[in-house]
């Protein structure tokens, strides 16, 4: 007794496609890009489709994936901007396809401290600013704001760090107060900001 069955074999294909982080300050700082396939790639390797349609973001139009391998790695970047671009990058192999969206941005707070903490009011407290990298293509302007101007506030709304610099510094005031308040003091450039406590005793 014979039995047949039909049995049909495919070239790899897209399992994953995935992006290290999804945004980016441009001119600085890159993304990852990772292609996975559902099987090895055949001999000679799996050319590997790159489409993006975000304007500001630079990448391959293709990859290859190695004889043998099944991911490739590439880098995916952006010129600084001063203004948010976003899109999404599509690699496509054997007719599937994986997709992730990707926006490159202008540059923002990486980090935010300040000395001392806590502190006993009245007193001046230093505050540094960090950025993700040097100010580019211009100065930067970060927005400095407290929860409670009555205790603690920021000398200046607004400190501006010049360009190719990636600190600048401002001063914290507070005031005589009778017991021990907490104020989240924050400083934001470009929708990218850091906060941090500062206790007032």
């Amino acid at each position: 007794v014979t039995r047949t069955a039909a049995l049909t074999v495919q070239p790899p294909s897209v399992l994953s496609f995935t992006l290290s982080t999804g945004s980016i300050p441009g001119g600085c700082r890159t993304s990852t890009g990772r292609v996975t396939l559902n099987a090895k790639a055949p001999a000679g390797g799996a050319v590997v489709a790159i489409t993006n349609t975000n304007p500001a973001a630079i990448m391959p139009s293709s990859v290859t994936v190695p004889a043998g391998a099944t991911a490739v790695n590439f880098t995916v970047s952006g010129p600084t901007v001063t203004t948010t671009s976003t899109g999404t990058v599509t690699a496509a192999y054997g007719g599937t396809s994986g997709s992730a969206s990707l926006t490159v941005r202008p540059i923002g707070v990486a980090s935010l401290a300040l000395t001392p903490n806590p502190v006993v009011g009245p007193a001046d407290v230093a505050g540094t600013v960090t950025l993700e990298c040097a100010a580019a293509p211009g100065d930067v302007a970060v927005s400095l704001t407290t929860t409670a101007s009555s205790v603690a506030w920021p000398a200046v709304s607004t400190l501006v760090i010049p360009a190719g610099s990636t600190t600048g510094t401002f001063t914290v005031h507070t005031a005589d107060i009778s017991s021990a308040y907490t104020v989240n003091i924050r400083a934001t450039a470009a929708n990218v900001g850091q906060s941090i406590y500062l206790k007032v005793n």
